[in-house]
């Protein structure tokens, strides 16, 4: 995190022109919800109340529009649902690559992706190290399968793999550490929440940089995600909240939904509303969006500053 978050220097202006006059940039990245359908079932999975809502697969003319028109040429499909279950994934995945996009990839790993080497990174939510733990946290029984698309993912190209796995009591990270040293392991630690009901979260949230107030977002704009049934969200954290989706793409153009009224409206919120940043405690971009606050309030533990 520490090198990560140093390449949103190269953004200050940017991030200053919307902080003082609301001009917001086109984003960086996409994350694309391909489906709404998912062939685990994870407890704590986030995502659940939007399937819920939305069920079906995103109309692959809405994101060939955005990269075409708009030139967003990173993509990162995920969930809302799992990605492989798109009807037409490997097309999809062709298509992006010969339109010159960087691919990456958050995959549950059960289905094999046939061009995994059109793939920047691929990143497998395994969360279990042997597969009483997986049937345990999942349902199902696919360790094996997932294990063994992680090792020909990692034996037959350079595509960077990483393996993530949700700290519960149940997992040895040692044990983890060990028997998955040929990949970038990752863990990802969860607090209790009212809406997942679940027995085994950790409460130890300690280790992690971002499980901390969040003065003000000045990345929402950096990485939307995209919906399956067509909707635009500014955060791919709370998009299961409905004040973050800012419209729907079907039968528009996205410069429209982009630059509307709702957004520039939530972007000022974004900014300075403390209610509304309270819901941001866990983010991932939570430790980035304190590092920028304190160089734009002229404060840094920077050396070089």
């Amino acid at each position: 995190m520490e090198e990560k978050r140093y390449k949103y220097l190269f953004f200050l202006k940017e991030i200053n022109e919307m902080r003082n006059n609301l001009i917001i940039p086109y984003p960086l990245q996409m994350e694309v919800d391909l489906s709404s359908y998912c062939n685990l079932e994870c407890e704590w999975c986030r995502d659940i109340p939007v399937r819920n809502e939305h069920k079906g697969f995103l109309d692959k003319n809405i994101l060939y529009d955005i990269i075409i028109k708009y030139g967003i040429k990173n993509i990162i499909f995920k969930g809302g649902g799992e990605p492989t279950l798109y009807p037409d994934f490997d097309n999809i995945v062709k298509t992006c690559y010969d339109l010159g996009c960087n691919l990456g990839i958050v995959t549950n790993g059960v289905k094999k992706i046939k061009y995994f080497n059109f793939f920047k990174w691929i990143k497998i939510s395994l969360d279990a190290n042997n597969s009483e733990l997986f049937l345990k946290l999942k349902k199902r029984d696919f360790y094996k399968q997932v294990l063994s698309n992680i090792n020909e993912y990692t034996k037959n190209s350079n595509v960077k793999v990483i393996v993530s796995f949700i700290v519960t009591p149940f997992l040895n990270k040692k044990e983890v550490l060990r028997e998955f040293s040929y990949v970038d392991v990752q863990f990802k630690t969860l607090f209790r929440n009212d809406k997942m009901g679940v027995d085994f979260i950790q409460e130890d949230h300690s280790d992690s940089g971002n499980f901390i107030e969040v003065p003000a977002c000045y990345v929402h704009w950096i990485n939307p995600n995209l919906g399956s049934d067509g909707s635009l969200y500014l955060c791919c954290f709370r998009k299961n909240e409905s004040i973050f989706n800012i419209g729907n793409l079907v039968g528009k153009d996205f410069k429209d939904v982009w630059y509307n009224d709702y957004h520039k409206n939530l972007t000022a919120r974004l900014l300075s509303d403390k209610d509304l940043l309270r819901g941001c405690f866990g983010c991932r971009y939570a430790s980035i969006n304190n590092f920028i606050h304190k160089i734009l309030a002229g404060v840094s533990n920077c050396e070089w500053y």
